[in-house]
């Protein structure tokens, strides 16, 4: 069982077209295992290094893969600080953070595939600019 980082609740795992995703419905983030952002935008795993990251401090956050320290990033240009495993095992989106990275860095292909995902999963559509 997967722990949350932000809350310490027990995450729980929902699929969508194959891939598992880990949430916690009490904080509402989103833990995504390396690979699965790009399946989940363009059907494929490498899509996600699309997302430009800048490298921050060590997070009080833990990995729930391997309970390491993550590392921050800021999504560049934006004030998005997401936590990343330094192992590469995934990332963790807070509430509202995937909206808030569409927003900021998605195409249409991706914001369409996002949404997509969003609104099967979690009955929440997303928007580019919403």
């Amino acid at each position: 069982m997967r722990i949350c980082p932000q809350c310490d609740k027990a995450l729980v795992g929902l699929e969508y077209r194959g891939v598992e995703v880990d949430w916690c419905p009490v904080c509402k983030g989103l833990w995504l295992d390396r690979g699965e952002l790009g399946i989940l935008m363009r059907n494929d795993p490498a899509a996600e290094t699309a997302i430009p990251l800048e490298p921050g401090l060590r997070s009080r956050r833990r990995c729930p893969s391997c309970g390491d320290r993550m590392r921050e990033a800021r999504v560049a240009g934006t004030p998005i600080l997401l936590d990343v495993c330094p192992h590469g095992h995934g990332w963790w989106f807070d509430a509202g953070e995937v909206q808030a990275v569409i927003n900021s860095v998605c195409d249409a292909e991706a914001v369409a595939a996002l949404s997509d995902f969003y609104e099967s999963v979690f009955g929440v559509e997303l928007t580019q600019g919403g």
